[in-house]
């Protein structure tokens, strides 16, 4: 029997495809899903510009979180980033900050909740 942790990496691998399914269905679900990987990826930049960004080279998931996003009625859109090679990124602008902070947010990530919550204040 293989070590416990590939198990279960397997299976939860194995389980991506009923789990997307079922969150591109759900709001809640959605919004979970999103803000897991914004704890992984994404970004809140308060500077001359505000705005929360998701990048990864991932270009099959970046646009399942695109549709996810357009589920929830933001207007956002996929770029390719040309300075960086396969590199794709989403973009949540000024307009729509406070929206996802009481949507979706960075969750446990403390310091980007926070950065965040001073971005729409």
């Amino acid at each position: 029997m293989p070590p416990l942790t590939e198990w279960m990496e397997r299976r939860i691998l194995s389980l991506e495809s009923t789990i997307k399914e079922l969150c591109s269905k759900d709001y809640k679900l959605a919004c979970a899903y999103i803000r897991g990987m914004m704890i992984g990826e994404g970004t809140v930049y308060n500077n001359r510009m505000r705005y929360v960004r998701i990048e990864m080279r991932n270009e099959k998931e970046i646009k399942y979180l695109h549709g996810l996003f357009l589920m929830l009625r933001y207007d956002c859109k996929i770029s390719y980033r040309t300075t960086r090679e396969n590199m794709w990124s989403i973009y949540i602008g000024a307009k729509q900050l406070e929206k996802y902070y009481n949507e979706i947010g960075f969750g446990v990530h403390e310091k980007r909740q926070e950065k965040l919550k001073e971005t729409i204040s």
